[in-house]
This record gives structure tokens, C-alpha cells and sequence, in this order.
């Protein structure tokens, strides 16, 4: 069989199709377990492709594809790799598609990484206090930075939300979240007093009809929805007039992880406020407090002194 030529090749099913994947998973030696691990990450890849409107797939496609698993742990991204190598270089054998994953290597990151990331409380303090002022842009970003550092929104999940999002049950004010790459709004935040508050005290001065919770003040495209990356460059001006310019946006997420479990609230608690697909993503920032948190040392220091 005449091998596929990338420059004119499309994603079709006889190169990429379940029956592709089935004779594929079929050639390998495997635990019926492993074969259902192979098949998803098999189908995650196609569909990323489909997604991305891949019509012709490339070396830099499956890096892209394996840096958008960011709520993947690490043993499961060397997992994806390995799939996709394997199933490129079958591919390549049966004449059907060129191996274009054999040079692919997953780009390690350091477990410890995400600490240098997180705002500290008084860090966060001080960004929050460097938004001064009365106006409607002002009172929106408070109740944006608010909204970021008690929740752990993402930037595309405050852009997203809606009026209609937040609701009062039984006293709660709930905010339905729209995660990356979900279709509907199918989690929800609770929202401290506090925050509910700035977000009225920024509606009341609004005159619009946008059904969008926070929109653009610019003269050129005034009552339109704040965009993901308007919110990213709003909270990054801000990081800068504090002094802080060497964070990221992310910060605030990662602000909102730790202090929660500095403050004794259960993992599993956090993880379901941050949407963590898997408890070994929020188990990260466990890891990064674990020696400031741990009590082992004082308290066998207490056994140890208290006899003296």
C-alpha cells in the first residue's frame, strides 16, 4: 500500500477511524484493562484533532495534544505518549499514515513548580488593595480579583459567566461555572458574602442589557462580554501596579488551592471547588504545603522537651 503523503492527506476514517484503532489495540499484547486505557487515549487524540479542524496531522499537533491535557497527571501523560507513538509507528508499518509522533517526548514539569506560582496572603492583599476607586470599571475588577482569589476561577470561566448564573438557595449565593472545554454549565462555586457583595455593588452602577456577568467599559466595544483574555490582561495590569508582575493571571488559582488548605479544608473540598477532574491534580498543591503544614516535628519536640 502506497504510504499517505501529510501534505495531502485528510483526517478520515480509514486512517484514523475506530476500525484503525480497533486493529491496532488487537496487534498489541495487553490486559483487557490496558486496551480501554489505549482506546481513550486514542479517541481523546482524534477528537482533539477534529476539534482543532487537524485535517492533516503533524509533529507539532501531537505536542499540542499532549499540552492540553493539563488536568492529566504526569503518569498519565507518559501513558499518552506511548499510545501515540505506538499507534503512529503501526500506522507507519501498515503503510496507512508517516510516523509523525517517533521524535515526541513529554516535556516534564516539576512537581514542585507551582508553589513559585502562588500568591502568598499578603501578596494577595496588596493586589487586591491597589484597585481603588468608585467607577464601573473599578468595582468590576474588585469583584473580578475578588471572584479569582476566593474561588479559583479560571479566566475562561469568569468570562463565561452569565446574570443568570448566580443563584440564592437557601441563603447561598451559587455561582454556575462553565469549565474549559465543557459544553454546559454543570459545576457551581459558592460565593462568600464578601464577593456576592462586590458583584452588586459593580451591578448597580452598569447600564446595559448584556446577559454576560462582567463586560468591556472601551469605548469601541462598550456592554460586550469581558473576553478570557480581557480578564487575563486586567488582573496582569493590576499584578504589575502591585509590584507583582512576575505572576501570571493562574496565580489567583493557585492562591485560592493553597490558602484553602492552609486552613485545614479537606482536599477532596478543594478539589471539587477548583473542577479538578482527579484528586492527584489537586494533590500538587498538597505536596507543595506539606512541610509548612506538617506538625510531626513539633509535636515529637513536645514529647521529647516536656520529660526535661
Amino acid at each position: 500500500m502506497k504510504l499517505c503523503s501529510v501534505e495531502n492527506s485528510a483526517l478520515r476514517q480509514e486512517y484514523f477511524g475506530d476500525r484503525v484503532i480497533e486493529a491496532f489495540i488487537a496487534n498489541r499484547h495487553i490486559l483487557p484493562t490496558s486496551r480501554r486505557t489505549y482506546r481513550n487515549a486514542l479517541r481523546q487524540l482524534i477528537k482533539y484533532f477534529s476539534r482543532e479542524g487537524i485535517k492533516a496531522p503533524q509533529e507539532p499537533d501531537i505536542d499540542f495534544f499532549i499540552d492540553s491535557l493539563t488536568d492529566k497527571a504526569q503518569s498519565t501523560l507518559r501513558l499518552y505518549v506511548t499510545v501515540t507513538k505506538l499507534f503512529f509507528g503501526y500506522l507507519s508499518r501498515k503503510g496507512l499514515y508517516p510516523n509523525i509522533a517517533a521524535d515526541v517526548r513529554l516535556k516534564i514539569k516539576k512537581v514542585r513548580s507551582h508553589k513559585k506560582k502562588a500568591l502568598t496572603l499578603v501578596e494577595a492583599q496588596k493586589l487586591f488593595s491597589t484597585v481603588a476607586g468608585e467607577k464601573e470599571t473599578s468595582r468590576r475588577d474588585r469583584a473580578i480579583l475578588a471572584l479569582a482569589l476566593t474561588t479559583g476561577l479560571r479566566t475562561c470561566e469568569i468570562s463565561r459567566a452569565d446574570l443568570s448564573d448566580i443563584e440564592n438557595v437557601d441563603g447561598n449565593f451559587l455561582l454556575s461555572v462553565q469549565g474549559k472545554g465543557r459544553v454546559s454549565k454543570d459545576a457551581q462555586v459558592k460565593l462568600p458574602i464578601e464577593v456576592y457583595s462586590l458583584i452588586q455593588e459593580y451591578l448597580v452602577v452598569r447600564k446595559d442589557n448584556s446577559a454576560a456577568l462582567f463586560i468591556s467599559t472601551s469605548n469601541h466595544n462598550r456592554s460586550s462580554r469581558l473576553t478570557a483574555a480581557g480578564i487575563g490582561k486586567l488582573m496582569k495590569r493590576h499584578m504589575i501596579a502591585a509590584g507583582l508582575g512576575k505572576f501570571s493571571p493562574h496565580a489567583t488559582r493557585h492562591f485560592a488551592a493553597t490558602q484553602a488548605l492552609k486552613n485545614g479544608v479537606d482536599i477532596r473540598e478543594v478539589s471539587a471547588m477548583l473542577r479538578h477532574s482527579s484528586l492527584s491534580v489537586t494533590q500538587i498543591y498538597a505536596h507543595d504545603l506539606s512541610i509548612e503544614t506538617r506538625r510531626a516535628e513539633n509535636e515529637i519536640s513536645k514529647t521529647l522537651f516536656s520529660q526535661a
